[in-house]
């Protein structure tokens, strides 16, 4: 139903909208209203993919547009948001940051997934404190820079348990062995093949229990090589998961990510 209901939404404000708005975004820097210099929509664009790569694969976007078309920025902000699908599919980790140059207006529209961790108090405060000042004297990089830092600011904390899960690739193989009681597993494996050494090699000894100690110390050599390469291909496969999940995202514009209308918008 909540699927049908923003699908419904979605192609009905895009048959309303005046304005002509990009199918898709092909920079994180969108400065349709010209309000930056190449050097620092490429400053900005560098940053907006550094902060996608490391957090979790967070998605902040930029848009400038010329005018509204008569339309209300709150209705821009999310009809581009969900059209151009910014952050990760069922994360919605995407934060869209969308200003209007004639109408002197601005927006800062927050993904669903990021609604707990940048409330609309937050987003207010840093949209009046920090980028609408910026704004005022006409210094958009300044105030779109800061604003960046301050969400990034924001969100890098709450991601720490996500870039934790997703860097599997990172852990070493005794790190791997150490879960699931791998660990525990080898110790009692090498503790059975030095004790039956011991016990078939030892002259003194009169205990013969298998007929073929060679053959029985082969098995446990077998067992414990099988464990090894158990482990191993359970790390391996941590490794693809985490590079799907958790790998480098600095081409991908647009993960499928929702919007719900969180955040504020105000006057500059």
């Amino acid at each position: 139903m909540y699927k049908c209901l923003s699908l419904l939404g979605l192609i009905l404000t895009a048959q309303c909208f005046a304005i002509n708005i990009p199918d898709q975004a092909n920079s994180r820097v969108m400065d349709l209203a010209h309000l930056l210099t190449p050097t620092e929509q490429h400053i900005l664009d560098a940053k907006l993919r550094t902060i996608h790569d490391n957090e979790a694969g967070t998605e902040i976007q930029i848009l400038t547009l010329p005018d509204l078309g008569g339309e209300a920025i709150e209705d821009v902000a999310l009809e581009v948001g969900r059209k151009w699908k910014i952050g990760q599919k069922n994360i919605n980790n995407g934060v869209l940051i969308l200003i209007a140059a004639k109408e002197r207006q601005d927006r800062i529209e927050v993904g669903y997934g990021l609604e707990g961790v940048l409330p609309d108090g937050f987003v207010g405060n840093l949209r009046r404190d920090v980028l609408e000042p910026a704004l005022k004297t006409g210094n958009y990089y300044q105030g779109l820079n800061a604003t960046i830092d301050k969400l990034n600011q924001q969100i890098k904390p709450a991601n720490n348990g996500k870039l934790h899960n997703q860097n599997m690739d990172q852990l070493s193989l005794i790190e791997a062995l150490l879960g699931g009681g791998g660990f525990i597993l080898i110790c009692f494996l090498w503790v059975m093949y030095t004790s039956r050494r011991r016990t078939y090699y030892n002259p003194n000894s009169n205990v013969n229990n298998i007929a073929n100690p060679n053959s029985a110390n082969k098995i446990i050599d077998i067992v414990a090589a099988s464990a090894i390469l158990g482990a191993m291909s359970n790390l391996g496969n941590n490794n693809d998961s985490a590079g799907e999940s958790g790998g480098d995202f600095s081409d991908q514009i647009g993960g499928g990510g929702d919007f719900g209308g969180g955040g504020s918008s105000g006057d500059y």
